[in-house]
């Protein structure tokens, strides 16, 4: 058994290092905690920060969803985007439903209310891709509990509903 120091200051800030397959976060000398990243379900870049979705775990009551890294820039970097070398380290060990073949089916520019905004979406034969502007979902066809058409009050327009247990998170 191998005794290991960890950081127990509770900072948010410190420095991300890439062990294999395991995302270490060290504060100073110490390790604060570690991710294996096959337990990485999905990851997302903004304008300084990565953002990793977690496949829930069906036997816990509470389990983590979501963590996010911001990256400052750094302008002495100089060709190497920090955010971009960030997300492939983890792209490349993560767990995330890979696209495999052509699409069965392809919806494009759809107006979602959740999640709001306009998507594309790619029905595949396991799973279907929603991918908006800032948000990129990949959901297992296994999730899908029900599908319901519903009419519009003003009769001209429906509504698609796709009922999702564990349901999609956001935010």
């Amino acid at each position: 058994m191998l005794e290991k120091e960890l950081s127990l200051k509770g900072w948010n800030w410190g420095t991300a290092k890439f062990n294999g397959a395991v995302l270490s976060f060290n504060v100073g000398s110490n390790t604060a905690f570690e991710i294996p990243l096959h337990y990485v379900s999905q990851c997302n870049t903004g304008k300084n920060e990565v953002t990793l979705e977690f496949h829930q775990n069906d036997d816990t009551p509470v389990s983590l969803m979501e963590m996010r890294f911001h990256i400052p820039t750094n302008e002495l970097a100089g060709d190497m985007d920090a955010i971009e070398a960030f997300h492939q380290q983890v792209m490349n060990k993560a767990s995330v439903i890979s696209v495999s073949g052509d699409a069965i089916a392809i919806f494009r520019e759809l107006q979602c209310l959740t999640p709001r905004g306009r998507y594309d979406i790619k029905v595949f034969q396991t799973f279907f891709q929603l991918h908006g502007k800032r948000f990129d979902y990949k959901i297992p066809m296994s999730t899908v509990l029900r599908l319901f058409l519903l009419p519009h009050k003003d009769t001209r327009q429906m509504f698609f509903v796709v009922s999702l247990d564990p349901p999609i998170k956001q935010g």
